[in-house]
């Protein structure tokens, strides 16, 4: 197992797929004031970043215990533990790796991580988490296809996530993707589910 594939096995334990957070964040929505400028990030601090994916996945999974969820740390360091492999992973420069930050009234409100997979047309997405106060807004639509913008001539997008995270199933499906075998060595296919979301031309 190469050291990429090492690191993307880790953070899909740890994170299963925070693109969920673009729907279950929160209940109130902010005032549309300003449009989003999406910003690419290749290095830096993601302080404000990280706690967007912390207090959205706290939200997120705040019915599940941590024996269900299968970790020994409370949810809070584990949460700050897979961020920090995202942070590392961006300082290294890696260049299958692109990280993107959603900024809307002058603040972060959301950002999302992809890398390239083995297939040259072919998108795997990390990471996506919205602020609960710009839910319901397309943010999190947008964050998913930004990747557009860097690479050209995608034709499939891929992700893992848990069974039991059903807003994040919700979420994808209502774009269209569609479960799929698509898994990382080592998951258990019991409690992970690969989606994919095939792009035709017209």
């Amino acid at each position: 197992m190469t050291n990429i594939v090492k690191k993307i096995f880790f953070l899909s334990i740890l994170s299963f797929n925070i693109c969920s957070l673009t729907i279950v964040s929160g209940n109130s929505h902010a005032e549309v004031s300003s449009p989003l400028v999406l910003e690419w990030i290749t290095k830096g601090n993601l302080v404000l970043e990280e706690n967007i994916f912390i207090r959205s996945f706290l939200e997120a999974y705040k019915d599940f215990s941590e024996d269900l969820l299968g970790i020994k740390q409370n949810k809070a360091e584990w949460l700050r533990e897979a961020f920090k492999q995202e942070q590392e992973e961006l300082n290294e420069g890696i260049p299958e790796i692109f990280f993107v930050s959603a900024k809307k009234d002058s603040k972060i409100v959301g950002f999302a991580s992809f890398n390239r997979t083995k297939n040259p047309d072919e998108v795997y997405i990390r990471q996506l988490a919205v602020d609960s106060t710009y839910w319901h807004q397309g943010i999190g639509k947008k964050l998913v296809f930004s990747i557009g913008e860097k690479i050209e001539g995608i034709k499939k997008y891929v992700l893992v996530t848990r069974r039991i995270n059903t807003i994040a199933k919700r979420f994808y499906e209502k774009l269209g993707f569609k479960e799929c075998e698509y898994t990382h060595e080592g998951l258990d296919p019991k409690k992970y589910v690969g989606y994919e979301l095939t792009i035709t031309k017209k």
